[in-house]
């Protein structure tokens, strides 16, 4: 079996393909970035809440 294949269209879907990649890499990039920023900021506020615990139980 032979297959003949445009080499041009063959390009094309390869740039395609690994557009669509690089894409979806920033895509999850950028979801961990926010993510791990959320866990910052929830690990923060719940570090000032037990802050206050103490401190008004201090007091």
């Amino acid at each position: 079996m032979t297959y003949n294949v445009d080499v041009k269209n063959d390009k094309r879907i390869v740039n395609f393909v690994t557009e669509l990649l690089k894409r979806q890499f920033c895509l999850s990039l950028q979801m961990n970035i926010r993510l791990s920023k959320i866990a910052i900021d929830i690990a923060f506020a719940k570090s000032v809440i037990s802050v206050k615990l103490i401190v008004n139980t201090v007091i």
